[in-house]
């Protein structure tokens, strides 16, 4: 964490030192001028490969952790489908979680495909929101749950000053574009409803539990997937 910090501090740096104010504001592409001025043309061929692999590292991880925090939430939490919280039985990935998160990205797309420019700005949103909720949780665990095991374990000071972070992230564009921010939130809260008709009622009613009981088994026998088995995983729930 420390070296990644530091890596984008010294970029930043680096920006200032080699481009002008104007030039810095007039591009859309800051790293790709930036590579024009110091390294030369080579840098128009060389940097779009890096930019590419760089990206496609990103969406890796994204992929992945993404995934994971559905498998989990339906899991532990039964906040989504049973279905989602399952794994192969073969490669033991969570299957559904990563078919979820790569449908809903294609509706995203499909839905702000003529401004991919309010995807962006509708998704760094959200997420600093979500990422937010998550490092205030791991601060109400830490309270009142002192001595859980944690594989990993930052000073305090360093969840405070990411809350910052994201708080700052998070209310600028309330401030700058109130009206866009109001949408993110209307969009990220209309999942509310469905949330408490269909997955938070306890008893629901008969012919529903079947029919989701029936679509539950078949869609594991096509994904071969099956619940963890709990030996092998620690849920807070415990």
């Amino acid at each position: 964490m420390v070296i990644v910090t530091t890596v984008y501090c010294l970029a930043n740096v680096a920006y200032f030192t080699v481009m002008t104010k104007e030039e810095l504001l007039d591009s859309d592409a800051v790293g790709m001028v930036f590579a024009q001025l110091s390294m030369g043309k080579i840098a128009a061929t060389i940097l779009p490969f890096m930019i590419m692999c760089s990206m496609m590292g990103s969406m890796n991880g994204n992929i992945i952790a993404s995934s994971r925090m559905y498998f989990v939430s339906a899991r532990d939490g039964h906040h989504l489908p049973a279905i989602i919280g399952m794994i192969n039985i073969n490669r033991y990935t969570p299957m559904p979680g990563i078919i979820l998160n790569m449908v809903m990205a294609i509706v995203m797309l499909l839905i702000f495909s003529t401004d991919i420019v309010v995807l962006l700005d509708y998704y760094g949103f959200f997420r600093w929101i979500v990422t937010g909720a998550g490092v205030v949780a791991l601060v109400y665990f830490r309270i009142v749950k002192p001595n859980m095991h944690r594989p990993i374990k930052f000073p305090m000071a360093v969840h405070v000053a990411f809350l910052l972070g994201a708080a700052a992230l998070t209310l600028t564009p309330v401030y700058l574009q109130p009206l866009k921010a109001l949408s993110a939130t209307c969009l990220m809260l209309a999942g509310v409803p469905v949330y408490f008709l269909l997955v938070y009622p306890q008893n629901m009613p008969v012919w529903y539990t079947y029919y989701a009981d029936m679509l539950t088994r078949k869609l594991q026998l096509i994904l071969q997937v099956c619940r963890q088995d709990r030996d092998t995983y620690e849920s807070v729930t415990d």
